[in-house]
């Protein structure tokens, strides 16, 4: 078989730099760091319900679960919040013992609008409480059937753009919505947000030790197969999944 060198083992690093910049007109997770927060922040401060129940599979979960466990070790807020990521009954049927439905607030989030778990998993909920516009926040594309069941039903949505992908949306309304609800400083959280980006695009601190390990997992993907994350403390392990 005839070797193929990889994109990145004959391109320099101003190269890719470049193409990078470039991706900003394109990929919208880049401003996220730079969004304007006040809606979310005084839509967070209308909601009174003592739980936040996240409905939502993968990225639409994962990075604000990952989150939140990690602050939560240091800081009391004062909601808590459930992330509901199966559909396997046992572990639904337990979580929502821990939790009095009729004080909860749903946060449901699905890209595309038509996950099947998701969808499920808040059709079963809404045939043990009633889930209308007082206890329901909706997270999807502005196109979405999810988002269209929202507005026919005045229940509150924010619109996730398209161009943004599900694994890469903890710092949009994904993360930012229901971090908000709990009490956490979403603005902080951008604050660091900035710090990296700003540094990697002024080519500083950061911009190297990203570049150098962007440039070794690339380029040895063929002869290391597997990449592994060690993270000694518990409160990370929301991070690894």
């Amino acid at each position: 078989m005839k070797y193929q060198k990889n994109f990145y083992q004959i391109k320099s690093n101003d190269e890719i730099f470049i193409k990078i910049k470039n991706e900003n007109e394109s990929i919208g997770y880049y401003d996220l760091p730079y969004q304007n927060t006040t809606e979310i922040k005084s839509y967070a401060a209308t909601i009174s319900k003592k739980y936040i129940v996240v409905l939502g599979v993968g990225g639409s979960s994962l990075g604000a679960r990952a989150i939140y466990e990690f602050l939560a070790c240091s800081n009391n807020y004062d909601k808590d919040p459930l992330f509901i990521e199966t559909i396997d009954p046992l572990i639904i049927k337990q979580s929502i013992e821990s939790i009095d439905l009729s004080d909860t607030h749903f946060v449901v989030i699905s890209k595309s609008g038509n996950t099947l778990e998701t969808i499920s998993l808040f059709k079963y909920l809404n045939s043990l409480v009633e889930i209308d516009k007082t206890n329901c926040t909706v997270i999807s594309e502005a196109k979405s059937n999810l988002t269209k069941f929202a507005n026919n039903n005045n229940i509150k949505a924010f619109d996730l753009a398209e161009n943004i992908g599900g694994r890469f949306s903890v710092f949009s309304v994904v993360g930012l919505v229901p971090l908000a609800m709990v009490g956490i400083d979403i603005d902080n959280l951008l604050n660091g947000c900035k710090r990296v980006s700003d540094s990697f695009f002024m080519k500083t601190d950061y911009y190297h030790s990203i570049v150098a390990r962007a440039r070794f997992l690339v380029e040895n993907k063929a002869k290391f197969h597997t990449n592994v994350v060690f993270s000694y403390s518990s409160t990370l392990e929301g991070f690894n999944m």
